[in-house]
This record gives structure tokens, C-alpha cells and sequence, in this order.
């Protein structure tokens, strides 16, 4: 009884000391320091911003997996996105939903009709492999080429021919054909005199059809006899035979004499 008369005693104080502050603190002082410790809590909070585009997508995406959505705010809902047929083909089948293939599931060689036949098991994501699921198959034609089959088979190069390359036939120049004239000593008589009286050689050669080389060596007093012709009919001149007679000379003494032909001999 004691302790039951104790704990009612101490149950009492307190809610004279409550009594005793609300009624020392008036109620205006009590609701400013509520304000206070409210907006104190507020800057302590980390501020985001709104992102409005982000925020209307994301409310788009979860109405359109809802099937909830509608089209332009009308009353024409989304439809929801379901999974399309397996169609038995060849060729690449456009479909919105991606499909994961194993490939190279299970390889058959077929020796009757020479063609290879790939079986792969094409199974939705999510789901997986059971007995039930139906085989969709796809034949690949190709040529029997080794008997090992299409596991083992390798690569084979073929040794490529290149190409021969048609090279134009180069066109022959056309030689300058030379003019051999036909003058005598009248004619060469002439021209010097024409040089004499300050003609050029060029235009003195060209009127009277003489060649400019030969006014060229009578003017330096060289006859053609000592510088040569040279043409069809070449004719070595008296300097250039002394040249050769000499050479030969040399030869002989040093131990190399040289034929008619041209031939050395030791």
C-alpha cells in the first residue's frame, strides 16, 4: 500500500508542474518558439529541385504499363504492349520485343538432300527452358564441301589470279626528220658576203639553203674537211682520225694491239 500511495504522489507532482509552467507562459510565447523550432528544422533539410519533364514521363510509363493511359487526353486508351507470334521464316522478324537465341543449340547433318539443317531454340526473356516449348527451326542452305561436318568444317582460301592490267602501247615518237641541203660554192660564197655586210648567220643560212654549222666553221676558218660530215653519209675529219691514229699508237705499246675489226689482243 505503501509503494502504490507513492507512485500517485509522484503522478501528482507532475501534473501540478505542467499546470504551474502553462499557466507562468503565456500562449503567444508558446507558438513562437513552435514557429521557430519548425522554420530551425526546415534549413537543416537538403532542398530538390522539381523536375517537371522527368516527373511526366515516368507518371507516362507506369499509365502505359497500367494500360491506363490514353491518347492525347481522349478517351482512346494505350494499348498495352503484348508479345507478338513466333512466325516460321527465314528472313529477320521485326518484332517489339527482344528475343534471346541460343545459337548453335543443336546441329544435324543431313547427307540425302547435301543441306544443313541449324535447329536453334528461341526462348523469350524471362522464361525459362522447359520440355513443352515448341522448336522453331531455321534450314541454311549450303554446298557439301567437307564430310566432317559444319562443327569442324574450316575456312578455305582460294588462291585469287590477279588481274592482268592492259598497258597501253606507248606511241613511237616521230623523229625529226632531217633536211640534208643541196648547195654548192656559189651559194657559200653568198652567204659570207651577205654576213659580211651584217647579216645574221641564221637568217643568211635560211634564204640561201645553206646548213648554219658549215657558214659557222668557214667564218672560224675550219674547211669540213678537218672537222668531218656527219649524216648518212659521215665522213670523219682530218682532227678527229689524228685523235684515233694516236689511241691506237698507245695501245700497241702498251702491250694491247688493236685489229681492223676494232679487236684488242694481249
Amino acid at each position: 500500500m505503501v509503494i502504490i500511495s507513492g507512485l500517485t504522489c509522484c503522478a501528482s507532482v507532475t501534473k501540478l508542474l505542467k499546470s504551474l509552467v502553462f499557466s507562468h507562459y503565456s500562449k503567444d510565447f508558446l507558438v513562437e518558439a513552435t514557429e521557430t523550432m519548425e522554420e530551425g528544422h526546415k534549413t537543416h533539410q537538403r532542398k530538390r529541385k522539381r523536375n517537371v519533364s522527368k516527373w511526366q514521363v515516368n507518371e507516362k510509363k507506369s499509365l502505359r504499363n497500367s494500360g491506363k493511359a490514353y491518347i492525347g487526353h481522349k478517351k482512346k486508351p494505350y494499348p498495352p504492349r503484348e508479345l507478338q507470334p513466333y512466325q516460321h521464316s527465314s528472313t529477320p522478324v521485326e518484332g517489339r520485343t527482344k528475343i534471346k537465341i541460343l545459337p548453335n543449340f543443336s546441329c544435324t547433318w543431313s547427307k540425302a538432300t547435301k543441306i544443313d539443317e541449324i535447329h536453334h531454340k528461341f526462348l523469350e526473356s524471362g522464361h525459362t527452358f522447359m520440355e513443352c516449348d515448341q522448336d522453331f527451326g531455321i534450314i541454311e542452305k549450303a554446298e557439301k564441301k567437307d564430310s566432317s561436318g559444319l562443327c569442324s568444317r574450316t575456312l578455305e582460301i582460294k588462291n585469287l589470279a590477279m588481274t592482268k592490267i592492259k598497258k597501253e602501247k606507248s606511241k613511237k615518237t616521230k623523229g625529226i626528220k632531217r633536211k640534208f641541203f643541196c648547195y654548192d660554192s656559189d651559194q657559200i660564197k653568198n652567204d659570207l658576203e651577205a654576213i659580211q655586210n651584217s647579216m645574221a648567220t641564221a637568217i643568211a643560212a635560211k634564204h640561201f639553203d645553206v646548213p648554219r654549222s658549215t657558214l659557222r666553221d668557214k667564218i672560224a676558218g675550219e674547211t669540213s674537211e678537218a672537222v668531218g660530215k656527219v649524216g648518212l653519209d659521215s665522213v670523219l675529219g682530218k682532227i678527229i682520225e689524228n685523235k684515233l691514229c694516236q689511241w691506237v699508237k698507245n695501245m700497241s705499246e702498251m702491250g694491247f694491239p688493236v685489229n681492223k675489226d676494232g679487236h684488242c689482243f694481249s
